[in-house]
């Protein structure tokens, strides 16, 4: 039984071999999600300062999430000043079609 099959019987509560489990190793479910275009990520960062695509200021003195040390805006008045990023431009979902054709067995 293939992981999505596995998954799929969970739901549909139709007995499947075992349990399906959400992990890091020998997961039967994948997330899957867009690529920031801008190369950032929240984690496995160096330390030090970075900016996000939505203008905020991150800090982290290790390669973890890190936390915002200067938001995109400071109040609601500044939210006319917010420049949202564009979600339909190609380069962030490049890669989601060879993600999909990499797990086509998981959930």
């Amino acid at each position: 039984m293939t992981s999505k099959e596995r998954v799929k019987r969970a739901i549909e509560f139709k007995g499947p071999d075992r349990i399906p489990v959400y992990a890091d190793e020998q997961s039967d479910v994948v997330r899957l999600s867009y690529v920031d275009p801008t190369g950032w990520a929240p984690r496995n960062r160096p330390s030090g300062d970075f900016m996000d695509e939505w203008g905020c200021l991150w800090y982290t003195k290790d390669e973890t999430q890190g936390h915002v040390k200067q938001p995109a805006i400071n109040n609601i008045e500044e939210a006319d000043k917010l420049i949202i990023p564009d979600p339909h431009l190609p380069a962030r979902w490049e890669m989601l079609d060879s993600q999909i054709q990499a797990h086509r067995n998981q959930y």
